[in-house]
């Protein structure tokens, strides 16, 4: 039977793959490390356990593992998210990068690694494995803690950086050929590139998915996103780049979708299997012997993942700002390399800029840095609080000082109304240059796509290119005469900064006028070097010339109303997940430990005997002592369920109590899988807030001070002298000096903590 050694080899990868995964479980350990065993052992460098027929189907097959592992890590790190995380940890992520890469540059120098090389073996070691330390952070409680937070944070931030050192690697092409482009040349091209997806796929693909998932339901969302997936991919290395690429920046688009939580759900089959076969190839591919032959390195860059990685990750935490203990003990969480470290690995052999050894020394690191990351993350608390005891007076009275500095620069920032007023303008122009160039720099290959599909006649060749060119122009047109508007703004809130101070009738016109000059030159400069006249006709240049300053002159308005359109629609993407989150909180919910409340995530089974059920007939309060603080239902939240709010299957439900409370309302509501909240979509606080001694609520119960219907906070505990109540009953009344511990957004938390102060009659 035709494709029966396909269908063979598919089950043989499969059930090995899920007994070696369940056999890793079991010893605590990643599910990636039984994959890799697993492939080892059935690979056919190790007869006489040669399962595979055809390991060329099998690796072709891993190529969707990729795809799908991609487009899924994509959706973990949408725009959205990124805002979330914060600048302070984007810069701590960069700057630790920046440390591994330096001390491999002197290692690799030291060794004779060729610059490729280099840049291979660093791309491995500054990502982390988001599977392993995920795990890690439920397995120790940490979910809910700062440091939970800001290990989970940066290890998806390092997926980022990940992606972008293999879209470098791929322009490298071979050993010979590294270095000869400039770095920031390549990293412009490669932002132009993920400028320009992006913001089309934010226009498009919500426009598709919301009538298809209207009048075709899921099962049509989920084949229209699996030919995205696979399409976006090959554009992206038709682009020059790897697969991994296209599937991981549609990802984060469909990540800021309406769709997003049942897309995740309907994808994660595929997902799991394939991913499972691409690591299972993956080991197939290593011979043992090269495991023994490159013991010393692997051993050696263990070593450095289990000691370099976390002193280059407290000391970016510290450069922000971070507590000493809270910026060790994240970083002792992040030492473990894993699936994108493989994949780097893979990916420089196949572009021919690494030996065939390097793949067997990241799956060894994998391993010995996995069983490594257990033993730092268990004793992390106490190795942290034990530097933190022996560090020098001087060193700690300078990292408290810098970390006021940080916060008062960050307080002035907020604060200042010029840089709230510049701010959004900067990002704008910033974002939009970056969809120039990459509409300039791929647009040959943008034309030789279209001369594909419309197949011009060799006499008809001129018309189109000139007609390419043109239309090439009109698409830019929006954005550059927003840019204009953009920085004319921005030089004469400059000149007014500048000569507020001058006595001189004309010092504002005069500064204003030079800056728009020297602005207007540099963007002149830039279109010149972005603009590809080396394959663009000198008739063409000058028609596509002509075609923008008739546009300007004659569609000018019409075309600043169109390109504000498609900005509204950029930022109604980006700006969903504003009111409709995740479930998961933000990075300031250490205080929850000091109180003994957790905050777990349950999702309701399919055949949960709760369903249709309201939370006043559930009673989980009375039953068990928790609360319901959130409910997601298939990607849209109730941040603050009321009583009469009814629960389905498949809803995720946030509860807050103790370990065992939650324990026992899980088992009531049929929800056997331990979870903790889903990332970091939505901002929730966790704060503790005092009752002032001259509050007029003093003596008045929780039942009729209604902080959740009048200011949607959620009063999870209440501790007055020795005493301390999780999940007070309506009947609690308040004292003077009680410290409650409440939840909800900041706006709402302020608004409460403003109201204990003063009669809300009174505003």
């Amino acid at each position: 039977m035709e494709g029966l050694e396909l269908l063979h080899d598919l089950a043989v990868v499969l059930l090995i793959a899920g007994l070696a995964g369940w056999i890793a479980r079991r010893l605590g350990l990643s599910a990636v490390v039984g994959y890799l065993v697993a492939g080892l052992v059935i690979g056919p460098h190790t007869p006489p356990f040669s399962l595979v027929l055809d390991e060329a189907q099998v690796r072709t097959l891993a190529q969707l593992g990729l795809v799908f592992l991609m487009f899924a890590m994509g959706m973990e790190l949408s725009v959205s998210r990124l805002r979330r995380l914060g600048a302070p940890l984007v810069i701590a992520t960069a700057l630790g990068a920046l440390i591994v890469l330096n001390v491999c540059r002197a290692i690799g120098l030291f060794a004779g690694w060729t610059h490729a090389e280099i840049l291979c073996v660093t791309g491995m070691l500054i990502v982390s494995s988001s599977a392993v330390i995920s795990k890690l952070v439920m397995d120790f409680g940490l979910a809910h803690e700062r440091v939970g937070q800001l290990a989970m944070g940066i290890t998806l931030l390092e997926d980022g950086v990940a992606v972008a050192m293999l879209a470098y690697i791929g322009t490298l092409g071979g050993p010979d050929a590294a270095g000869t482009a400039p770095v920031v040349h390549i990293l412009a091209i490669f932002a132009g590139f993920v400028a320009l997806v992006l913001i089309l796929g934010l226009i498009v693909v919500p426009r598709v998915l919301r009538p298809a998932m209207r009048h075709g339901g899921l099962e049509i969302v989920t084949l229209l996103l699996a030919g995205g997936i696979l399409g976006l991919a090959v554009l992206a290395v038709r682009a020059g780049y790897s697969v991994a690429l296209g599937a991981f920046l549609l990802g984060a688009i469909v990540a800021e979708g309406p769709f997003r939580a049942r897309v995740r759900r309907a994808f994660s089959g595929l997902k799991n299997t394939f991913t499972g076969v691409f690591f299972v190839a993956v080991g197939m591919m290593i011979a043992p012997r090269l495991l023994v032959e490159n013991a010393g390195w692997i051993l050696g860059l263990s070593a450095f993942a289990l000691v370099a990685r976390p002193i280059a990750c407290s000391a970016a935490l510290l450069a922000v700002g971070t507590p000493f203990a809270v910026a060790v003990r994240a970083a002792l969480c992040l030492t473990a390399i894993g699936e994108l470290s493989l994949v780097i690995a893979e990916f420089g052999v196949s572009k021919g800029v690494l030996d065939a050894r390097f793949p067997a020394i990241a799956v060894g690191v994998t391993v010995v840095t996995a069983l490594g990351s257990l033993g730092l993350a268990r004793w992390g608390e106490g190795m942290a609080l034990a530097l933190e005891a022996r560090q020098p007076r001087a060193i700690r009275a300078f990292l408290a000082s810098w970390a006021d500095w940080l916060g008062a620069v960050e307080a002035h920032g907020r604060s200042s109304a010029v840089w709230r007023m510049v701010r959004g303008r900067l990002i704008q122009v910033g974002v939009e240059v970056l969809l120039v160039s990459g509409l300039f720099e791929f647009s040959p290959a943008i034309r030789e796509m279209i001369a594909g599909w419309v197949s011009p006649r060799s006499e008809h060749l001129a018309a189109f290119h000139a007609l390419f060119w043109a239309g090439l122009v009109l698409v830019v047109a929006g954005p550059l005469l927003a840019i204009w508007r953009n920085v004319s703004v921005l030089t004469m809130v400059a000149a007014e900064m500048a000569t507020n101070s001058s006595d001189h009738p004309r010092a504002r016109a005069i500064f204003e006028t030079a800056l728009r000059t020297v602005a207007a030159v540099s963007m002149g400069m830039w279109l010149w070097t972005v603009f590809p006249f080396y394959i663009a006709s000198p008739h063409a240049v000058a028609f596509s010339a002509a075609v923008f300053v008739f546009i300007l002159a004659f569609f000018g308005r019409r075309l600043s109303r169109w390109h504000r359109q498609v900005e509204l629609a950029v930022h109604e993407a980006l700006g969903h997940l504003d009111s409709r989150g995740h479930l998961a909180l933000g990075a300031r919910l250490e205080q929850a430990g000091e109180w003994n409340i957790h905050l777990e995530e349950c999702e309701l089974p399919d055949h949960a005997a709760c369903a249709g059920k309201n939370l006043a007939e559930l009673n989980l309060r009375r039953r068990f002592g928790c609360t319901v603080v959130r409910i997601e239902r298939q990607g849209f939240v109730i941040p603050r369920p009321s009583p009469a709010t009814e629960v389905f299957p498949g809803d995720h439900l946030l509860l807050a109590g103790t370990e065992s409370q939650i324990a026992e309302a899980r088992a009531a509501l049929g929800d056997q899988e331990e979870r903790g909240a889903d990332g970091g979509e939505t901002e929730a606080l966790l704060q503790s807030l005092r009752v002032p001694d001259e509050s007029p609520h003093l003596g008045q119960s929780l039942a009729d001070l209604a902080p959740l219907r009048v200011t949607g906070v959620q009063v999870l505990g209440i501790r007055r002298t020795n005493e301390r109540i999780v999940n007070p009953s309506g009947e609690e009344t308040l004292c003077a000096g009680d410290e409650l511990l409440v939840l909800g957004e900041p706006s709402r938390v302020q608004r409460f903590a403003k109201s204990l102060r003063q009669d809300s009659s009174t505003g």
